[in-house]
């Protein structure tokens, strides 16, 4: 066989594996995005029915949660979100679970997550940092309920669902 020939075929299987590739991960990312959105919504249906049923907070840090983050957005509404037990993201990307829109807020900016009976917030290497009580906070600080996290100009209050 010619190599021109050889060559043409080692380049169309390239090709072929390419565009295999590129489907298995253009597959992946719609499922993660798919994913993000449901589980956005199902925290978005546990935060409603926490806000209006505070009879069953208790019930419901025990089985899902671990507190309520109370952020104040520009244009000074407040958006509660009921923190699952387990980590979540702060920040602009789109992937994080509270998105935060500023052009000085980091992609990933921070995470706050549980460790058996403590609360953590842990800033991600963030540009220009994360304020715990108007300290800036280097990795990670256990969260005390009434705690207030500044990102930039945004305020989030952590309160503990119980004592």
């Amino acid at each position: 066989m010619d190599k021109t020939i050889i060559v043409s075929i080692i380049g169309g299987i390239a090709l072929i594996a390419t565009n295999i590739f590129t489907a298995i991960v253009t597959a992946r990312q719609t499922t993660k995005r798919e994913q993000k959105k449901n589980d956005a919504e199902f925290k978005f249906k546990i935060a409603e029915y926490a806000i209006e049923h505070p009879e069953k907070l208790l019930q419901i840090e025990k089985q899902l949660a671990i507190g309520i983050l109370m952020v104040e957005d520009i244009d000074i509404r407040i958006r509660k979100y009921i923190i699952p037990n387990n980590r979540i993201q702060i920040g602009r990307n789109e992937t994080c679970d509270i998105i935060l829109d500023n052009p000085y807020i980091s992609n990933e900016h921070c995470a706050i997550y549980s460790n058996s009976d403590k609360v953590y917030v842990e800033d991600l290497i963030s540009t220009n940092g994360t304020l715990v009580n108007g300290e800036k906070i280097d990795l990670k600080v256990v969260l005390k309920d009434g705690d207030e996290i500044k990102i930039e100009d945004r305020i989030i209050q952590y309160k503990k669902l119980s004592s």
